[in-house]
Parts: structure tokens; C-alpha cells; sequence
């Protein structure tokens, strides 16, 4: 699946530690926000809320959120393999 989900391109990955009031973050007070993009697929894991996940080659507007869609699991967990692993060179 790897080939599928990553295409040969390079993944973007993004990390947020959210300090600020309700009003201001996108995703609440004290949250810890995750993303990895590739040219298909925009996967945020946060640490309060669910997952989401969007086809964003059929979806650019991220209309249609995919993260609990039991038929996407699989790329889930390969764009959170992802993460995982930035998350361990990083250390």
C-alpha cells in the first residue's frame, strides 16, 4: 500500500502544540495536532477528537472526511506509519 498511499512523492509533515485560548485554535485549547500530506491523502491525528482523513486529489476542498470510515483503515494506518516514523528519526 505504501506505493498507493505516498505515489513516489515526498510526505509533508506537520506537528502543532496548540497553547491557545478555545476562540483562537482551530482544534481547541491544548491540543497536540499531527498531519502528514501526500498528493492523495491529508491525514491529522490529534490528541482530542478524531482522526480525520481526506482524499484530497478527489477532494480538495476536504469536504468529506474519511477518518472513521472503516474502508480507509488501512491508509490511515499507513499515513500514520508515517508520522511514527518521522516522530522516531526525530529522536
Amino acid at each position: 500500500i505504501l506505493n498507493d498511499v505516498i505515489e513516489k512523492d515526498r510526505p509533508v509533515f506537520s506537528e502543532i502544540k496548540a497553547a491557545f485560548a478555545p476562540e483562537v485554535a482551530a482544534y481547541g485549547e491544548g491540543t497536540h495536532v499531527r498531519m502528514v500530506r501526500t498528493s492523495k491523502w491529508k491525514y491529522i491525528t490529534k490528541s482530542k477528537g478524531p482522526d480525520e482523513l481526506f482524499h484530497i486529489a478527489d477532494d480538495p476542498a476536504e469536504n468529506r472526511n474519511l477518518g472513521i470510515d472503516p474502508s480507509y483503515s488501512k491508509v490511515r494506518s499507513e499515513l500514520n506509519g508515517i508520522i511514527q516514523s518521522t516522530l522516531s528519526d526525530r529522536s
